[in-house]
């Protein structure tokens, strides 16, 4: 039992550790590839973003489908540590989705922001 909680406390922290630069890469990547008005690239940016917030949501949703399986089968009712171990690890994968899915919504919104100029542009070639 001890060692089950260790092994979730342990996948959480890695979790953290490996997620928190990837995410800062990603950002820097954006504010280059904005910088440098690079449309291919930054979709690309945004279907890596879009999905690693499905990943992270899907993750969190079967580690909440483990704690309420701890919590309300009777022959799992002896890992309530492990059961708080996992919630942690589901809120942390929780807050990892809403990060990575404001970081697609801000390269969504730049996107449609550099292409609208280019869609007016041919609008008005078009009319004349």
């Amino acid at each position: 039992m001890m060692m089950l909680t260790s092994i979730t406390v342990v996948l959480s922290v890695i979790l953290v550790m490996i997620m928190v630069p990837r995410i800062y890469s990603s950002w820097l990547l954006f504010r280059e590839y904005a910088e440098e008005c690079d449309i291919d690239n930054l979709t690309n940016l945004q279907a890596q973003q879009n999905g690693w917030v499905i990943r992270h949501l899907g993750m969190a949703l079967l580690a909440m489908g483990f704690v309420a399986a701890m919590k309300y089968l009777p022959e799992l009712s002896g890992y309530s540590q492990c059961a708080a171990a996992t919630a942690v690890y589901s809120v942390i994968s929780l807050t990892f989705a809403f990060v990575e899915s404001i970081l697609a919504q801000k390269i969504s919104g730049h996107t449609t922001a550099m292409l609208i100029p280019a869609k007016e542009r041919e609008k008005e070639d078009y009319y004349l």
